[in-house]
């Protein structure tokens, strides 16, 4: 796999010469990114599209997943090629290419390896929760409750959750289930009737206002449910107001075929 640092020379001369812009994304930017979440998501759900079948529950779900991923993938080129368009200039003048590439050289940096880092983990762990909560629907007749389990210390958007203990099919869950923030470690642990008591209706409502009160709107998800590792909440799909019909087919980027994961 490439390295961030071979994107740098081309992605300064594109954009310095005018190749790239807000709407002539760079492809191999793309590319890199969308690629190594995927991976990063199979890693964590256990297997790949080409090894479930079509018409199984799993595919649906994974496929999905793998959609959202190249959706944030696009989001994520637009955002890192809005701002290496404005670090082109200073005031009214253009600056010097050597200067500018020292610019996109820390734009590179952030955008593709310290983001691209925590986004990788937070698809694993995304994908693991995910396939956690096929099971969970699967074998709701038989093991209906679930408990949410804090690991090690936990913050103060898991601490209040430690021990809830709701119904599989409590839409509290579509909320909290983790992850509920980055390189959340939490889990939801699956119990009998009788084996474990719920928690009281009126309780669960305080415990489920004070975490969410803490917690960003982008981990307000169930990717389990939703099909999304990273919803709209996020900051890469805040897209300014002009751009916004060229971001509706994923800015003009494609979505490829399974074989161009690799």
């Amino acid at each position: 796999m490439a390295n961030y640092k071979d994107l740098e020379d081309g992605l300064a001369k594109g954009v310095y010469d005018g190749k790239y812009d807000p709407y002539h994304l760079p492809n191999q930017v793309y590319f890199f990114n969308a690629r190594k979440l995927v991976r990063g998501l199979y890693k964590g759900f256990g297997k790949n599209l080409h090894k479930i079948k079509y018409n199984d529950p799993d595919y649906k779900l994974l496929e999905s997943l793998r959609e959202n991923l190249y959706m944030f993938s696009g989001a994520k080129t637009f955002q890192q090629t809005m701002q290496m368009s404005e670090a082109l200039t200073e005031g009214d003048k253009v600056l010097p290419f050597n200067e500018f590439k020292d610019r996109v050289s820390q734009i590179n940096e952030l955008f593709n390896e310290t983001y691209l880092a925590t986004e990788y983990n937070t698809a694993i762990a995304s994908a693991q929760n995910a396939s956690s909560w096929q099971r969970f629907e699967r074998e709701k007749k038989i093991l209906p409750l679930l408990r949410y389990s804090t690991v090690e210390k936990a913050c103060e958007i898991c601490t209040p959750l430690d021990g809830l203990t709701l119904p599989v099919g409590d839409p509290k869950w579509d909320t909290v289930a983790p992850e509920n923030h980055f390189n959340c470690r939490c889990l939801l642990e699956q119990y009998e009737e009788g084996e474990i008591e719920p928690t009281d209706s009126e309780l669960a409502d305080e415990i489920f206002k004070e975490s969410t009160g803490n917690m960003d709107d982008m981990f307000k998800n169930n990717s389990g449910k939703s099909g999304e590792v990273f919803n709209k909440e996020h900051g890469y799909f805040s897209i300014p107001r002009q751009y916004k019909e060229f971001a509706k087919d994923n800015f003009g980027l494609p979505i490829p075929e399974l074989n161009g994961d690799n």
